[in-house]
Parts: structure tokens; sequence; C-alpha cells
């Protein structure tokens, strides 16, 4: 897909929010455990129970650390003799190792399935009327994960109900082969493509994390506000259940992921008439690694910024201490020598 084929950033963000946005998602690693091992093999492992899942669902689950904290995000989807796995392309080869090691004698095979399939994803309010278009209707992967096998465009895909970007919409995983056909009969259907730009607005927008930017080896999964959905506090052991049992039934973590937003109310708040055009201008930007101060005290790091293409200010992300993580809550900004003001916000976004 080449960068002429998109439109302009406004366009693709709209798509996404009010249309049906087509992401290509081919990056993600892929992975198919066989055997009949598979389900408690990746039970041990990942934080959510898999054995619950019965062929046509699926789940998130999480690879934590022996401490607790997050290696890598993964969605699984369970079929009748198999288990699927997509997850970010970062942590691919560290999982493999993980997974082939401790394989023993159990009867699993792990087979790294990435090269042979590509991954796009419809998002939006209107991606179930662009796959009616192409005669697939979608309407029995109401839960998230569901999927199914079916043809589109006369060609055998997967589709998994999935959310990307707050909207939600479909994912669809193509033989390599056949993508370029159905990539071109989704945009005839109505589809508009979509690259990564408009992608990370809309994520951070809805307050999503992202591996190896919010979910890393520095942090716990109840920080990220990774639990519901991603947890099962009642499955038995996982690799690392102690700490997050912990965790869980201590009540808190000390620190949270929160929305910070540079307004033109939050440099009023301050009284910083010198940065109320700046921030209406979006010229003042928080960076991953800004520091939040209040009262002189850090109380919170920037994991990731943009200019809000629907509020029309900048936002980011960040991890915010415990006792300060309260919407409107008024913050200071680093941005290198330059204080910027902003307040806490809840998530999403929008």
């Amino acid at each position: 897909m080449t960068a002429a084929a998109h439109p302009g950033l406004q366009a693709q963000y709209e798509a996404l929010r009010r249309h049906a946005g087509l992401l290509d998602l081919t990056a993600r690693g892929k992975l198919r455990l066989g055997g009949a091992d598979r389900g408690r093999f990746l039970n041990d492992l990942l934080t959510n129970d898999i054995l619950v899942l019965r062929p046509g669902q699926g789940c998130n689950a999480l690879k934590v650390t022996l401490q607790g904290k997050m290696e890598a995000a993964l969605r699984i989807l369970c079929f009748e003799d198999e288990l699927w796995c997509d997850l970010d392309a970062e942590p691919l080869a560290a999982l493999l190792r993980t997974l082939r090691m401790r394989i023993l004698r159990a009867a699993v095979t792990v087979e790294d399935t990435s090269a042979a399939w590509a991954l796009f994803s419809l998002q939006g309010p209107e991606a179930v009327a662009v796959l009616e278009k192409l005669g697939v209707s979608a309407g029995g992967l109401g839960e998230l994960h569901r999927h199914a096998g079916t043809v589109l465009a006369g060609i055998e895909v997967h589709l998994v109900r999935s959310d990307h970007t707050g909207e939600g919409g479909y994912d669809v995983w193509v033989p390599e082969a056949a993508a370029g056909s159905l990539r071109a009969a989704l945009l005839e259907a109505g589809a508009v493509p979509v690259g990564p730009e408009a992608l990370e607005v809309r994520r951070i927008e809805a307050g999503i994390p992202r591996q190896g930017v919010e979910i890393t080896t520095e942090r716990f999964p109840q920080e990220a506000g990774l639990e519901a959905g991603w947890i099962s506090y009642t499955k038995g052991c996982f690799f690392g259940q102690e700490t997050i049992a912990r965790l869980h039934h201590l009540g808190h973590v000390n620190r949270h992921l929160c929305g910070v937003c540079l307004d033109a109310d939050s440099a009023r708040s301050f009284g910083d008439a010198q940065l109320l055009d700046a921030a209406n201008a979006g010229d003042a930007m928080p960076r991953p690694g800004s520091v939040l101060v209040v009262e002189g005290k850090e109380v919170g790091l920037v994991t990731s910024a943009v200019r809000s293409l629907g509020l029309g200010v900048p936002v980011a992300l960040a991890y915010v201490r415990r006792d300060f993580a309260q919407p409107d809550t008024a913050v200071r900004i680093q941005v290198g020598a330059a204080s910027l003001p902003g307040r806490i916000v809840t998530l999403p976004f929008l």
C-alpha cells in the first residue's frame, strides 16, 4: 500500500469515526498452536483463561514476567483443533523462544505463520455495510473476538470481531497471495485506506495502550487498565500470577494510565495568557517522556501524545501517580525548557 493511495489525514480520521477505515495490520506477528495440550500449555503461560474458550470464541491475554510486568499483549482465537494468536511484531521473537523452550514433553506444536497471512481491519460504523456489499453478513459476530471463516469477494478469509480504534469493526485474515485482490475489493465496496498516523490519533483518543509504548516490562497490567477482559483471577496458576493476584487483592497500584489534555481552559486555569494562542493552535505539544508536575513534584510521565483531530487540541496518555490521577487535576507538562498547562482527563477522550 503506497502513501499516495491514502486520502488526507482528516479524511482518514473521519473514515475511522464515521465510515469504514481500512487498516493494514499485516506486520503483526501470527502464531498457530496445535496438539492435544495446546490449551493447557497457553493457559499456564498467559493471564487469561484459555481453557474456557470454545471454537469461534477468542480473548485477549498478556504474557507477563515472573514479577507480573507486561511482556506481550496477544489475541487468541480458538478453533476446533488449533489456537491462533496475533500480537505486535516487537515481542514476537522473544515470545517464540519462550514457547519453544517451554514445550518440553507437552503435545504442542508452535508455528510462526506471520508470512503466510495478511491482516486487514475494517474499523468504523460502516464496516458492516462494506462487508454486506461483498455478500457477507457479520451480524453473528457481535461479541468481541468472535470469529468465523467466510468467503469475501470470492476469497476464503477468516473474519474476527475487533476494536483497534474505539469505534469497533472486523479484522480479516487473508492468505498473503490474495491480499492485493481483497484490498482492492474492500476499497471498491467503500472502505477508505487509513495509515498509521490517523490510527495513532484515534488510538490515543480512545485511550488504547500500545505495545512498546504503554505496554512495557516496566508496567503492571493494572496500571495500564488491562484487567477486565485480560486477566482471569479464577483459573488458577500462571506464570507471574503471584504478583498479579497480590496487586488485585491489595486493591490498587501506585500509578494509572490517564489522559492529559492541553487546551485553552488549562491555560486560563494557570493564568498563562502567553500559552493561550499556542494551545489553541496546537503548537504547544507534550512529547513522550515529558514529565508531569504538580506544585514542583513529579507526578507522572507522558507515553504518547498527538494533536486530537476530534477535540482540536493536544492530548496525551501518561502514567500518573494514584493520588493525582483524578479528573480535572491541574498539572504542568515539562517539554524541554517549557512548562505547559494541562489537566487530567478520564479516558477515553472521545
